[in-house]
């Protein structure tokens, strides 16, 4: 909270009441963006420093969106019911779509918020936005989910989290999905590869994917075929052939 307080405080003096003069630099747009919300708001502004609470919303979003960003909603919130809600309009996605809450950290946070009083479905929201996270590719909002888990986690979901970080239900999503950094990601969380995952990454058409899971000995069934759609890239087709793997070409 104090750590917002003083972003504010600091950004009305040296912003607001010590104004800049209008030059060229990286960051003359938003110098530019500033002077003209302060101009719509509070033609006083500049000689009266207003209270944190007497902002106008369309410069506290400014603040919030330019110099605070996205991951600070469990910062922001506390500070008053005003920030809150004024926060949660720079992120205007239904967060209760799981989907939406993947986007962004501060999305996420949100709708884990709404979820924090049914112990029941924390743990089932809390497995959906890992997942969604995956599907999306969104490796901040993972990392996050997976650095906060016991602060949204306990118990018997706790446990449960745990375990599903052991197996290969991860790892298949980001195999579908082709993502290589994923893959590495979770290996590293000590997740499981099987012979699913490697079937996922061969239809995701994705050769570095399936070179990956072959580099870390993922498992793979050599009495079973491997199928490709008909127009997946021959690079793969061939690698797979050469790795002694059955190939099946199906149509689209």
């Amino acid at each position: 909270m104090k750590r917002v307080v003083d972003t504010i405080f600091g950004y009305m003096r040296d912003v607001i009441l010590r104004p800049k003069k209008r030059t060229r630099t990286d960051n003359s747009e938003a110098q530019e963006s500033t002077t003209t919300i302060i101009a719509k708001t509070n033609s006083h502004t500049a000689q009266k420093l207003p209270t944190i609470e007497g902002l106008p919303d369309e410069l506290l979003k400014h603040i919030f969106l330019t110099y605070i960003g996205d991951g600070s909603y469990d910062m922001i919130a506390p500070v008053s019911k005003h920030f809150k809600e004024v926060y949660e309009q720079c992120f205007p996605a239904k967060v209760t779509y799981i989907k939406n809450a993947a986007a962004s950290v501060s999305l996420a946070q949100m709708f884990l918020q709404e979820m924090m009083c049914d112990t029941k479905a924390i743990g089932e929201a809390y497995h959906k936005l890992i997942l969604h996270s995956i599907k999306l590719g969104n490796m901040t909002v993972l990392q996050w989910a997976i650095r906060n888990e016991e602060k949204y986690l306990h118990g018997r979901n706790l446990v449960i989290h745990e375990n599903m970080l052991r197996s290969n239900v991860y790892p298949d999503v980001a195999a579908e999905t082709g993502n290589v950094d994923m893959l590495k990601y979770l290996k590293s969380l000590g997740c499981v590869f099987t012979a699913k995952t490697m079937k996922d990454a061969v239809s995701s058409d994705n050769l570095e994917c399936v070179k990956y899971l072959r580099s870390v000995d993922c498992p793979w069934n050599k009495y079973s075929s491997y199928e490709v759609v008909d127009g997946h890239s021959l690079e793969l087709v061939r690698y797979l052939l050469e790795s002694e793997m059955h190939v099946k070409v199906v149509g689209t």
